[in-house]
């Protein structure tokens, strides 16, 4: 199931990978979000 995250939760998590250097694996473990989920907004969002 596809999952309607907030363009505010999009933001931090792009913030979480670039800015903080964050792994895909970290922010999954502790957001509950996909892998998938999180390669998705990172081409979507403007850097």
């Amino acid at each position: 199931m596809l999952q309607n995250y907030t363009p505010e939760f999009k933001k931090k998590m792009v913030r979480l990978h670039e800015e903080r250097g964050r792994t895909y694996q970290s922010i999954t473990a502790e957001y509950s979000v996909s892998k998938a989920s999180i390669s998705q907004v990172m081409l979507r969002i403007p850097q």
